[in-house]
């Protein structure tokens, strides 16, 4: 007997590691603003996981966000960490797909951000340095409002312009503008 019961669903438990393992890059892809490139990349599973890694020119992790069992946990350089759930948008007609939309809790929630953090440390897609960056980030990332200015622009200023008029923040606020195209 296979232990489970005709009519009745499998149970499913939480697998840190079958989910880190399982993950694969699936896409590399480069996205043109008008000051910088910024890579994104594309680790997905089989077990509804996702591991998306956003970096900038000089190859800093500006953003990364893993999706597992329904949970988002997201760290980015402006906000550090949030946490969420995946929604499935109901509104659909015409035989299309509804959207997955993401609604962010108020505080971050640490069981999610604990349950994120040990599906990282499996992940055998990534090379060791990238797991590191990416667990550091989750436990005590860096945030814009928490660095010297002198250190977020060396970190992630434009590449090879060092502005030595103008206050620190009107530099910033000049870099932040320059969007996508």
């Amino acid at each position: 007997m296979s232990g489970e019961s005709e009519g009745r669903p499998t149970i499913l438990f939480f697998n840190a590691q079958d989910i880190g393992e399982s993950l694969e890059e699936v896409a590399v892809d480069v996205i043109k603003t008008e000051s910088q490139n910024v890579t994104s990349r594309w680790l997905h599973s089989a077990k509804e996981a996702d591991l998306f890694i956003w970096l900038d020119e000089r190859e800093n992790i500006i953003k990364q966000q893993i999706s597992f069992c329904g949970q988002v946990v997201e760290w980015n350089i402006l906000e550090g960490v949030k946490t969420g759930v995946v929604l499935e948008d109901e509104n659909h007609s015409g035989g299309v797909e509804g959207s997955e939309i993401v609604r962010f809790d108020e505080d971050p929630q640490l069981a999610s951000v604990k349950q994120a953090v040990e599906v990282l440390r499996h992940v055998l897609a990534l090379t060791e340095e990238d797991r590191k960056l990416l667990l550091a980030n989750f436990n005590k990332g860096p945030v814009t409002d928490h660095l010297p200015p002198e250190e977020f622009l060396r970190l992630y200023g434009p590449k090879g312009q060092h502005p030595s008029t103008g206050s620190w923040w009107s530099r910033v606020m000049a870099w932040f503008k320059k969007g996508p195209k």
